[in-house]
C-alpha cells in the first residue's frame, strides 16, 4: 500500500493536471483504497498532532472528523488513546 503521503501527493498531480475534477471526495477515495477510517469529534488538533508524532506525518490523514490510517492497528492505538471522549 502507498503511504498516505504518497497517495495524497498522487491524487494533487491528477487534479492538477486537470484529469480529475474538484472538489475532491477524500474520505471516498481513501475508503476506496483501503485505509482505514476513524470517525472522531476532535476538541481540538491536539490528537492529529499526537498521530502525526506516534505514526509520521506520512501515514496519517485528517479530513474534518475523520482520521484515516494505513495499518488497522495504528486505528486501534488511536482509538484506544483518544476515542473515549467520544
Amino acid at each position: 500500500m502507498v503511504s498516505i503521503a504518497d497517495f495524497i501527493r498522487q491524487v494533487q498531480e491528477l487534479r492538477d493536471s486537470d484529469k480529475l475534477i474538484e472538489p475532491i471526495n477524500w474520505n471516498g477515495l481513501f475508503l476506496l483504497n483501503g485505509y482505514i477510517s476513524v470517525d472522531l469529534i476532535p476538541k481540538n488538533k491536539d490528537c492529529y498532532l499526537w498521530a502525526r508524532e506516534q505514526f509520521g506525518p506520512e501515514h496519517i490523514a485528517w479530513t474534518g472528523s475523520r482520521f484515516w490510517f494505513e495499518r488497522e492497528k495504528d486505528a486501534i492505538m488511536f482509538t484506544l488513546r483518544w476515542g473515549r471522549d467520544n
